[in-house]
């Protein structure tokens, strides 16, 4: 257990000298996972830790692995705006799909993966996997509607600031209203990290100020004071100084 978490505070900390000498003690290393089901490559995903990746690559940590939420390390790295990480695995070979350069904000990659624009936006779309208590073991990867990938490609872009990549995908006909983890919108998302500029995009196109998330039960501005982004709050008093809080 110590030689665990060892090696989880080196990969953290990007001590990537230190990775090799711990994997030589203990060589099942490689086939850590945590109860979300991350390996050793989704958590140097997340610590944006590129140098890191190839070495354990190399040792043979499963790099198509996926969370309980359905993503490869690739996917996680994307998710958590980790440009270094996601860069690395690219130049490994791997492929990004349209979720994965949505959330890194890659514009140009993403217009070869799009579908032809919409003249109206597309009908509402049921999130694959609203997320809920108990995470369950389904997944937000594997719908192939139309709608659904769009969505999620949505929420993506807004959680991670990317304002461009959420115009070209609501000009795709992404629903501004579509729900990813949590049950929560992609506005819910921007207001939690203050990304006004992604908000005021979503709000321009009808996104609903007053959703519930499907969690916790709250609107977009209790997620801005939850994230202590006071001016994200102050933005949606702005566009409906009559229904909130």
């Amino acid at each position: 257990m110590k030689t665990i978490r060892t090696l989880l505070f080196c990969i953290r900390h990007r001590f990537s000298d230190r990775v090799p000498a711990l994997l030589d003690q203990w060589p099942d290393g490689i086939h850590h996972r945590d109860r979300f089901g991350r390996n050793l490559l989704h958590f140097a995903a997340e610590s944006n830790a590129g140098d890191i990746i190839p070495e354990l690559c190399r040792r043979g940590v499963d790099p198509k692995a996926r969370t309980r939420w359905g993503m490869t390390p690739l996917q996680w790295a994307a998710h958590c705006g980790a440009g270094v990480a996601a860069d690395r695995f690219l130049a490994l070979g791997f492929s990004a799909d349209l979720w994965t350069c949505s959330a890194l904000g890659r514009k140009e990659a993403l217009r070869s993966l799009l579908p032809a624009p919409q003249a109206k936006c597309a009908p509402p779309a049921v999130f694959p996997f609203p997320y809920r208590i108990g995470y369950g073991n389904a997944t937000i990867l594997k719908s192939r509607r139309c709608a659904d990938r769009l969505a999620e490609a949505l929420y993506g872009a807004a959680r991670n600031g990317h304002a461009e990549t959420l115009a070209l995908l609501v000009r795709h006909g992404a629903d501004p209203n579509a729900r990813g983890f949590f049950g929560a919108s992609a506005l819910h998302w921007a207001a939690l990290a203050g990304h006004l500029a992604c908000m005021v995009l979503l709000l321009q196109n009808q996104a609903d100020a007053h959703a519930l998330d499907e969690h916790f039960g709250k609107r977009p501005y209790h997620w801005a004071l939850d994230g202590n982004q006071l001016g994200a709050a102050k933005l949606l008093q702005v566009f409906d100084p009559t229904g909130l809080p």
